[in-house]
């Protein structure tokens, strides 16, 4: 699956010159995705250095891409893959303060 991300993205965007693999608009990567392969956005995150983390997914097939935009504002798929599963945070987490 993740040359076939990879191949299909790269016909959609223009790539960047990265240290990940297909890189452009954000929000052209997010539109393909959700075009090609049913994915919708799953989790955000940042990352320490500035970046927003998104997790695509689609629950129905399981496939799943992480996307990187670093604050510049260009967007890279980093991986992508098969299996996806939700799992429940544990009861016992705690009180966070």
């Amino acid at each position: 699956m993740v040359i076939a991300v990879m191949a299909s993205l790269s016909a959609a965007v223009a790539p960047a010159r990265a240290q990940f693999g297909a890189c452009g608009d954000g929000a052209g990567l997010i539109a393909h995705l959700q075009k090609e392969w049913g994915e919708d956005i799953a989790a955000l995150a940042l990352e320490d250095r500035g970046g927003l983390v998104q997790i695509l997914r689609n629950p129905d097939t399981g496939t799943w891409s992480l996307l990187i935009t670093r604050p510049g504002g260009l967007t890279c798929l980093v991986m992508s893959g098969q299996g996806w599963e939700p799992v429940a945070p544990p009861a016992d987490l705690g009180d966070p303060s």
